[in-house]
């Protein structure tokens, strides 16, 4: 929004109109990193930092979970970055357990502003009933 030819982000201004604050140098954070949705519960303080832990995955990302990647020798490799440094988390055989290895180390460091994977289980596969055996 244009205020006295002044360029305002929306978010900002909501915040300010709610709170009756100017952020300052705090940036406003959305809680479902979906910057359209405004909504005053989706709008938290949040420093550079704490921005950048709510990130999605990249659009590079080839694992399909954030903070894992195919190692040459086969296994996943799952690792996180804390203060710009990355550590690393282990390697695990499945993906899937990388993933929840990055899912627990990013809410051990981040808290509230992990950015958590989504992570897809494979189908449960029900046994082979026998048709002799009574239920």
């Amino acid at each position: 929004m244009r205020i006295d030819n002044k360029l305002y982000l929306a978010h900002r201004l909501i915040w300010y109109i709610f709170y009756g604050e100017d952020p300052g140098e705090f940036q406003i954070d959305h809680v479902d990193r979906n910057r359209t949705n405004n909504d005053i519960e989706n709008l938290r303080k949040a420093t550079q930092t704490q921005q950048n832990q709510n990130s999605s995955k990249k659009k590079n990302n080839k694992s399909g979970y954030k903070g894992v990647r195919r190692h040459t020798k086969g296994k996943w490799h799952a690792y996180i970055k804390i203060n710009e440094k990355q550590v690393s988390l282990g390697y695990y055989d499945k993906r899937e357990e990388a993933a929840n290895a990055y899912n627990e180390a990013a809410k051990k460091y981040f808290g509230e502003f992990a950015s958590l994977n989504v992570i897809q289980h494979t189908h449960f596969r029900f046994p082979e009933r026998n048709p002799n055996q009574l239920d």
